[in-house]
């Protein structure tokens, strides 16, 4: 569970850091330009779901602090079938680096990129992860 405190709070652990997330089983990558990096886990920690629903928990850094206020668009693309997502989901700001995308949905089995734009003051770039469904 990621803590939503300030580092360096007397009593508190300080906030998570990407590498982190990716030992409790995170997906992490850094954006392609290495601006962000971006972790993210089906809710719950359970694995991703073909032709089902499912939301989507994210963690953003920029210089290993969380980061709040930015703009995030899912997408997926499957290579070998020319297409993406069949919908587009919502992204919800949690707070304190934290966001929540609701209503994912792989809807075919193969090889999927799940991408992720994120853009903050400005600053664009894409984070890409590989999925195979």
């Amino acid at each position: 569970m990621l803590a939503a405190c300030a580092a360096g709070t007397p009593g508190e652990a300080p906030p998570p850091r990407a590498q982190d997330l990716a030992a409790e089983g995170w997906r992490v990558a850094t954006s392609k330009e290495g601006i962000y990096e971006l972790a993210w886990r089906p809710a719950g920690g359970v694995a991703v779901p073909r032709n089902r629903d499912f939301d989507v928990e994210i963690a953003l850094f920029r210089d290993g602090e969380p980061l709040t206020g930015a703009g995030i668009r899912p997408r997926g693309w499957m290579p070998e079938h020319g297409h993406g997502l069949a919908r587009s989901p919502q992204v919800v700001e949690e707070g304190a680096g934290r966001y929540r995308v609701q209503s994912m949905l792989l809807h075919m089995r193969g090889h999927w990129e799940v991408l992720f734009d994120v853009v903050h003051s400005g600053v664009g770039d894409i984070v890409a992860f590989e999925v195979d469904l």
